[in-house]
């Protein structure tokens, strides 16, 4: 898929909205964002173009990739560049252009290419994940080894979701009715949407599901030797991270689920082959020792990678998973 049809599938057309007021706007004062067309106001149109120019400037993004590294210390890294000092003015202006008692909001909610959630979405995908992270990602993909190369990809994608997420979540989505969860869902869907169409989606499948067969052979002893119960545990964790990121970024839908249950099919076929394959006696305990296999191991991994899916990971998660 080509960069234009991906636009086309997450994007809709750029409008004159597309980058914040000028910043010689003139400064009216904050509190005049309340009370548009008053004998002691602005005009309408001028206090809407300040409100405009204030809210998309805090929301611009820099013109850098985004940072991978989100343990403690990574984090406190975004404040000042990534995560900006917002000040009461800021959320008066955030309240003028989307609360629905607002004047401006009423005045203007019919005019599309003056929806700030539309702009901010637009600033996250075609103006920063599209220029900065994107070639990132693809870059990380051409590693022939599997692990790292999806260790990389998945660094960058939930870094990027988890800072663009921040100011939306922070100090827009709670002036919106039931905190705007609805529009989150969207955003949100929206920008996995982004990430999922942006990876050649072949090569990130053959990844995903090399990962998942050499961590389910090595979680139920199928790799030709004995791990300890240490190990096994670290392979159990680690597999739910990675799924439970994957999820997080888009990529845990169908496809991902298609492939695992084809993983999961060869294991099953692997291991009659190896436990079972000419060791055939009368009378059997092959039935009984299957069932025990499948419910206790075979099972018990499908059930934790499914949980999976419907988990997602928390910044230190993301910082420890490799």
């Amino acid at each position: 898929m080509n960069q234009s049809r991906i636009f086309a599938a997450v994007f809709a057309p750029s409008t004159v909205a597309s980058i914040p007021t000028p910043a010689a706007t003139p400064d009216l004062g904050s509190a005049e964002f309340e009370n548009p067309g008053t004998e002691s106001g602005a005009p309408e149109q001028i206090q809407w173009d300040r409100a405009w120019h204030t809210a998309t400037t805090f929301l611009s993004l820099p013109k850098e990739p985004t940072p991978t590294i989100l343990d403690e210390d990574g984090i406190e890294l975004l404040n000042g560049k990534w995560f900006k000092r917002c000040n009461a003015e800021i959320i008066r202006a955030f309240r003028y252009l989307v609360a629905r008692d607002s004047p401006g909001y009423r005045l203007r909610r019919y005019q599309k290419q003056d929806d700030l959630l539309q702009w901010y979405f637009e600033e996250v995908g075609q103006r920063h994940f599209m220029v900065y992270v994107g070639p990132a990602v693809l870059e990380s993909i051409r590693d022939e080894n599997f692990a790292y190369a999806l260790s990389d990809v998945l660094k960058y994608l939930n870094a990027a979701e988890f800072i663009y997420m921040h100011n939306l979540e922070r100090y827009i989505l709670p002036i919106l009715p039931n905190n705007g969860k609805p529009e989150r869902d969207q955003f949100l869907s929206r920008l996995q949407g982004l990430f999922a169409y942006s990876l050649p989606q072949q090569k990130i499948g053959e990844y995903i599901e090399e990962f998942l067969r050499q961590h389910a052979k090595g979680t139920l002893g199928l790799v030709g030797q004995s791990f300890g119960e240490k190990k096994v545990a670290a392979l159990r964790e680690n597999t739910r991270q990675v799924v439970s990121r994957l999820q997080a970024t888009g990529l845990g839908g169908p496809p991902f689920q298609q492939r695992f249950a084809e993983v999961m099919s060869g294991m099953l076929s692997l291991h009659i082959e190896q436990t079972y394959s000419g060791r055939w006696s009368s009378p059997s305990n092959v039935i009984d020792h299957l069932r025990d296999w499948v419910e206790n191991h075979f099972a018990r991994f499908i059930v934790e990678v499914l949980a999976s899916l419907s988990t997602g990971p928390t910044p230190q998660a993301i910082s420890d998973t490799h």
